[in-house]
């Protein structure tokens, strides 16, 4: 471990396993154990030696990287200045399910697109600045609840119109000039629903339609509409609509 200078913290799951591990930090020697399912959190400025470590563990690291911080939470203070404290090891079972959702969505290849993995992050940044900064951090309130009616209108035509499109909260929330943290509450107080979760409603709504045209291969609607591959359009459907798509279109 060394001093983390380029980002503003380093964020460790483990996944499974064990390590005890001792390290020096600040002329001081701490002995730690990380099991499945703790934390560590190691923020930018914390100088750590690592002395000698036993056993073995599979981890997920998030670096939480200053300029995506400032990037799509421009109106607020950074996370950066508001002292994230140093955790390890740390159980909280919310930030693990946030992360192990992180570590699935990984693992599949990022399959749900952009969208889905910017809003994660942005929830994940959320968090720990709620939690666990050392001044009471927090990113703060959207200066208003919702998006006004034209504004909401602007970007559920646009998402309409470029539902094959690999979409991004940056591309969407600079359409009502947001940053992409406060347009995803504003975005959940007007429609009701996360930016992802409407957009896939949208695109199963539209693969139904030309499945009842029956004109295209599934494969070449799933493709047709931004899924990464038919195999996650299939999965999606059927949780969507009880049915998979090829049972759909049987019952047309």
């Amino acid at each position: 471990m060394q001093r983390l200078r380029r980002s503003i913290a380093h964020v460790a799951l483990t996944l499974r396993g064990t390590v005890c591990l001792k390290y020096c930090s600040e002329g001081v020697n701490h002995r730690i154990t990380i099991r499945q399912g703790s934390i560590s959190i190691w923020p930018r400025g914390y100088e750590a030696a690592p002395i000698s470590w036993a056993g073995s563990a599979e981890l997920l690291v998030v670096e939480l990287e200053e300029h995506w911080v400032r990037e799509n939470f421009r109106n607020e203070r950074p996370l950066d200045t508001a002292e994230l404290e140093h955790q390890a090891p740390l159980i909280d079972r919310k930030l693990e399910t946030l992360l192990r959702i992180m570590a699935d969505e990984i693992s599949a290849g990022c399959p749900t697109g952009r969208l889905y993995s910017q809003s994660l992050s942005i929830a994940l940044v959320s968090f720990l600045a709620c939690r666990y900064c050392r001044n009471g951090g927090s990113v703060g309130e959207p200066p208003h609840s919702g998006l006004p009616h034209r504004d909401t209108q602007q970007i559920l035509d646009y998402i309409d119109d470029n539902l094959g499109s690999n979409l991004t909260l940056g591309v969407l929330a600079g359409l009502v000039d947001l940053s992409p943290q406060h347009f995803c509450h504003a975005f959940h107080e007007a429609v009701g629903l996360t930016p992802h979760q409407y957009v896939i409603r949208r695109r199963i709504e539209k693969a139904k339609r030309l499945l009842d045209e029956n004109r295209l291969r599934i494969v070449d609607v799933a493709l047709n509409l931004g899924f990464s591959n038919q195999s996650h359009f299939t999965d999606l459907f059927r949780r969507v609509t009880g049915k998979t798509p090829k049972n759909y279109q049987r019952n047309i």
